[in-house]
């Protein structure tokens, strides 16, 4: 018989804090300086550094959303206006957006119904000389 486990038992409580976390919180709710385009940047400099130390990379950018994370991701990649992106509809709509801020255009190719990713299998019809590095 399979045990059932309810999903809060299968992942910890989160967020995980202390009274650490709490101080620094209040900190920079206090100082008003919240991101990088102040005058006191250190906390955000600071947490992009060891951010990025963390993950073993060479640089870290903080950004206020996930939505500029994909913009900043597909500008590093030199992808821009008149550019093909092949992305997957089941995602959220911030992907197609990010894509469509930079002057790209969204390629849908469908899911593995069985991973819910996309479909390897279906990539390659695709690419078109517009997609960034279709040809």
């Amino acid at each position: 018989m399979v045990e059932s486990r309810s999903a809060a038992s299968l992942f910890p409580d989160w967020p995980q804090d202390d009274e650490r976390e709490e101080r620094q919180l209040l900190e920079v709710l206090h100082s008003r300086v919240w991101g990088v385009f102040s005058d006191d940047v250190g906390k955000v400099e600071t947490f992009s550094r060891r951010f990025a130390a963390f993950q073993q990379a060479r640089l870290g950018i903080c950004v206020p959303n996930g939505t500029l994370g994909l913009e900043l991701a597909l500008r590093a990649l030199g992808i821009g206006a008149g550019d093909d992106v092949i992305t997957t509809p089941y995602t959220v709509i911030a992907t197609a957006g990010a894509i469509l801020t930079i002057g790209a255009r969204p390629i849908f190719v469908d899911i593995d119904p069985s991973s819910y990713i996309l479909d390897a299998s279906k990539i390659e019809s695709a690419l078109t000389c517009r997609t960034k590095g279709g040809c």
